[in-house]
């Protein structure tokens, strides 16, 4: 079993790859992956495959080198992540997340 930590499956040049993809995460034994949000206009899409998939999560946050994006305030982050499903909180991190 393996987790990938951080990918960007939301990306639009993976769109019409995804269902191939997942199959072959699944033969690589891939079994959970972890999509990292970059910014918040896309975090719609990010949540939108945590909740299509059970094996994929997703964060909520902005990546420091995102260009034209504003800083969400720590309430829409905590809003965002409290999206309906599991959610997680890390510590060290503050890592924000929800899965579908």
């Amino acid at each position: 079993m393996y987790v990938d930590s951080h990918c960007h499956l939301d990306f639009p040049e993976f769109a019409a790859e995804l269902p191939g993809l997942l199959d072959a995460m699944a033969v690589a034994r891939v079994t959970h992956a972890l999509c990292i949000s970059v910014n918040l206009p896309d975090w719609p899409a990010v949540h939108a495959l945590a909740v299509a998939h059970p094996n994929l999560y997703a964060t909520v946050g902005v990546h420091p080198d995102a260009e034209n994006t504003t800083e969400p305030t720590v309430d829409t982050l905590v809003e965002l992540a409290a999206r309906p499903g599991r959610r997680h909180r890390g510590n060290g991190a503050r890592l924000l997340s929800a899965r579908g």
